[in-house]
């Protein structure tokens, strides 16, 4: 991630495997087209939310290590 990647984190509910796999691929179509940079996290309802907070946590870490 660069030095001022922004991160956004969606959260399905009660969808299908296809429709995330959608979403998933139109966010990378959106990703190339923005003029910053930008990762996208795409979760569902069986992801617990202590993952994503443990996530979170650790690519926040790796921010400030490469920021170093």
């Amino acid at each position: 991630m660069g030095k001022n990647t922004r991160l956004v984190h969606f959260t399905v509910v009660d969808g299908t495997d296809t429709e995330i796999s959608a979403l998933g691929a139109a966010l990378s179509k959106l990703k190339m087209k923005l003029p910053y940079d930008i990762e996208f996290l795409v979760t569902n309802d069986k992801i617990e939310s202590h993952s994503v907070k443990y996530l979170i946590k650790e690519l926040y870490k790796l921010y400030k290590e490469k920021k170093k």
